[in-house]
């Protein structure tokens, strides 16, 4: 669910303090283009002159390259310049705490220095064109060129355009952004490519433009292509860190279309089309930064990028979104983590709409995903949901090598609040453990259908287990017109077992006080289905609209409800008029029902119960000494005017009742 921009989110970070790495503000000249020597400042002018034009690309070389508070480096020359591409050479960090302006209509800006960069609290960008920061030892130009920071005395000169930063070593160079806000020029992009990056209270923005942000850590080129940020070569990447103070201030810009004072994040593209942003790095930790990429017009918004060869958190209320607020389409969010990707403590990765526009997709490739609300009172998941909105939903597609965990409050979830339809759930994993851990509220993977929206569809495929626990659920739910989806899952599998929680625990299709159908449920497993300790699958009607079916293929399947109401349930609620679902149970081998264990199909309202039908090759029902019913059930209750469902049993070996079984 995406989280308005004006909450509060309290957590604790690492405070940071700026302070700058030069006694005296130096910008030099280093003479391996031009002259040499000092330039003037406070307001330093470097023009044409002071470095060389080839084509289009315009050249210069710095021994240093600083600016203090109050203070401005201003690069000009002939409109026939594309590239202002500047090098520092001197082996110093360059402390930029100033303005960086060019006065040439259009042209890019790189600058380049293989020591480090360190943007401070003042400072700030005044460039038409596109702005690259890095610490990479070369560019290459095209195939024959190359502008050498390292070694500037076997530079290559040529006209080609930048297509790749280049670095030599194992101990990159860093670059650190304290409480700066770099605002780049409208449609343009934007580049912090280097060793280990790090935002603090920072703010870097591309309105309707592109990001690239590249932490590596070894040799290797970064190559921007139109539709990638390609790392060629590298052993080892570096790790992007961002960490907000919960008190900072965040820089309010209006984005037009009606929508004023909008607060930006750490890294954001938004404006009448959200922009591209490519994010690559070996890990990824976000302490309560922010990442947008949302369409405030009718502009569609283009896509979030994300790879890391490590692991990714995003904590304490950092955010991940690419939304729509309009009309415009929303951009996809796609995430490939090698390790573990973590969310939690009001953490959220959604691609969601407010507006007529659609909402995107969010799709992850990972090894593991936990996400975990630890009892934050902030949504805390991934999601793409309407929000009183026309616009479609999209979907979440998660594909795990290994194990996905939702506890505590977590959620994963495709849901409308408008009259757009919800997108799907799509699990494919090696386990799913969902465990509400005792949380008071929802924990677990569903989707919503709020108003008049149709919902989507939640599909788990699983290659062992799928494990709902102690108040976790699966769920597909309509509380207004549109129907519910289907929920499918395939598994080796399924344990439902509510380990003596007040909460919900299972799987759930369900109509509240609505007209809307409730979806399938539709369990195929290849060992075994056991439901236990007050967990349930439960299809049921709360309103107009029928209850689906609860269709179950497995080896074996056990309920045993260890005295607590636990089963496969399909209900009509009192006061309901929908019709009740049916039951279809086909086991290779057992069917075991025990110790207050039920499967059932009964109305308590007007809406006629369904049927149960087994086909099994064994059937023991045993109450164990429960005080409570024990068997296969099909009934109308009292109060009710709905007339009740038949049992239907076939059975290719043996039917057992014992211990008061069936009562």
């Amino acid at each position: 669910m995406f989280t308005p921009r004006g909450h509060c989110r309290t957590f604790m970070i690492l405070g940071l303090t700026f302070s700058a790495s030069v006694a005296q503000a130096q910008v030099t000249l280093d003479g391996t283009l031009g002259p040499a020597g000092p330039l003037s400042g406070p307001n330093y002018a470097i023009p044409a002159e002071v470095g060389q034009q080839h084509g289009g690309n315009l050249f210069h070389s710095f021994g240093q390259f600083s600016i203090q508070q109050g203070e401005s480096a201003t690069f000009s020359g002939p409109n026939s310049v594309n590239n202002i591409i500047g090098r520092v050479t001197g082996g110093q960090v360059s402390t930029i705490d100033g303005l960086l302006r060019s006065t040439i209509p259009g042209a890019n800006l790189y600058l380049l220095n293989p020591a480090g960069l360190l943007f401070g609290p003042n400072a700030a960008l005044d460039v038409s064109g596109s702005f690259h920061a890095s610490t990479a030892d070369y560019l290459r130009l095209g195939e024959g060129g190359r502008f050498e920071a390292l070694t500037p005395g076997t530079s290559v000169l040529t006209v080609a355009p930048v297509e790749a930063f280049g670095f030599l070593g194992d101990a990159p160079g860093r670059i650190d952004i304290r409480g700066s806000y770099l605002h780049g020029a409208g449609g343009q992009t934007l580049s912090l490519i280097g060793g280990d990056i790090t935002l603090t209270n920072a703010t870097v923005y591309a309105p309707a433009g592109r990001l690239n942000v590249a932490a590596v850590g070894s040799a290797g080129e970064v190559i921007p292509t139109d539709t990638d940020l390609v790392m060629q070569g590298f052993g080892r990447l570096g790790t992007l860190t961002m960490a907000r103070d919960p008190d900072a201030p965040r820089k309010m810009v209006d984005m037009g279309n009606g929508f004023a004072d909008v607060p930006l994040g750490d890294l954001d593209t938004s404006g009448a089309g959200g922009g591209a942003l490519f994010i690559r790095g070996g890990e990824w930790v976000s302490w309560g930064g922010m990442v947008f990429a949302d369409t405030y017009g009718a502009q569609a918004g283009r896509d979030v990028n994300v790879q890391i060869a490590g692991g990714m958190r995003l904590t304490n209320g950092a955010l991940l979104t690419a939304a729509t607020l309009s009309q415009g389409d929303a951009g996809d969010v796609n995430l490939t983590i090698a390790d573990t990707l973590t969310v939690q403590n009001g953490g959220e990765i959604s691609a969601s709409t407010f507006g007529t526009g659609p909402a995107g997709d969010v799709t992850v490739n990972a090894r593991n995903l936990l996400v975990d609300g630890m009892g934050s009172e902030f949504f805390t998941g991934l999601a793409s949901s309407t929000y009183d909105s026309t616009g479609a939903g999209g979907s979440v597609s998660l594909t795990l090598a290994d194990t996905l965990t939702v506890q505590n409050g977590g959620e994963i979830s495709a849901s409308t609040f408008g009259t757009g339809p919800a997108g799907d759930v799509t699990v494919n994993a090696r386990n799913l453990l969902v465990d509400g851990m005792g949380y008071d509220g929802f924990t677990g993977v569903g989707s919503y259908a709020v108003s008049n929206g149709e919902g989507g569809r939640v599909n788990l495929t699983l290659v062992d287990t799928l494990t709902v626990q102690n108040g976790g659920q699966i769920h597909a739910i309509t509380f207004g017109t549109g129907d519910t989806g289907d929920m499918t899952v395939n598994a080796r599998n399924l344990l439902v077992d509510g380990m003596g929680s007040e909460n919900f625990t299972g799987l759930l299709s369900s109509t509240y006080d609505s007209t809307g159908a409730g979806g399938s449920v539709n369990l195929t497993l290849a060992d075994t289905l056991t439901v236990q300790n007050g967990g349930q699958i439960h299809a049921i009607t709360f309103g107009t609209g029928d209850a689906g079916d609860m269709t179950v293929n497995a080896r074996n399947l056990l309920v045993d409800g260890m005295g607590i109401d636990t089963g496969l349930l399909s209900s009509v609620a009192p006061d309901s008029t929908g019709a009740g679902g049916s039951v279809n149970l086909t086991l290779a081998d057992t069917l075991t029902v025990q110790n207050g264990g039920q499967i059932r199909a009964s109305t308590f309202g007007t809406g006629p119960a369904g049927d149960v039908t087994v086909n099994a090759r064994n059937l023991l029902v045993d109450r164990m000494g429960a005080e409570t019913v024990t068997g296969l059930v099909s009934n109308a209750n009292s109060g009710s005017t709905g007339a009740g469902g038949s049992v239907n049993l076939t059975l290719t070996d043996t039917l057992t009742v014992q211990n008061g079984g069936g009562n």
